[in-house]
C-alpha cells in the first residue's frame, strides 16, 4: 500500500509519496525510483546521485543551503551505462536543496539533509 499526503490546498505540481519499504517489493522500489533523479548521503561525506531518466544527458547540478547560497556546482555528460555520481563534499549539518538540470530543459530538485 501506499500513502499520499496533500497538505496544500491548491495542489502542487510536486508532492511526496511514503512507501512502507517492509511492504515493498525491491523491484517494485526501483520501479518507483528509476525514472526520478535522486540523491542520498553515502559513507565518507559523499553525495551520490542517482540520475534517472537523466541518465545519458549532460546535467548541471548544484548544491544551496537554507540561506540560497549556491555551495557546490558541477556539469557533467552522464553515461547511459552508468546511472550514478559519487561526490565528496565537506558541508556543514544541514539541509540542502539538489537542483539537476540537463540540456533539453528537465529540472529535479530535492531536499537533501547532511
Amino acid at each position: 500500500d501506499y500513502n499520499f499526503q496533500q497538505d496544500t490546498a491548491y495542489g502542487p505540481d510536486r508532492f511526496e509519496l511514503i512507501v512502507a519499504l517492509s511492504s515493498v517489493s525491491a523491484e517494485e522500489h526501483n520501479r518507483i525510483l528509476s525514472s526520478d533523479p535522486f540523491a542520498y548521503k553515502g559513507k565518507a561525506n559523499s553525495l551520490i546521485i542517482n540520475y534517472g531518466d537523466l541518465a545519458g544527458a549532460f546535467v548541471e547540478m548544484q548544491l544551496v543551503n537554507i540561506n540560497g547560497q549556491v555551495v557546490w556546482h558541477h556539469g557533467e555528460q552522464t553515461s547511459q551505462s552508468h546511472e550514478s555520481g559519487r561526490f565528496q563534499q565537506e558541508l556543514t549539518p544541514g539541509m540542502y536543496i539538489l537542483s539537476l538540470k540537463d540540456n533539453e530543459g528537465r529540472s529535479y530538485q530535492q531536499k537533501v539533509m547532511w
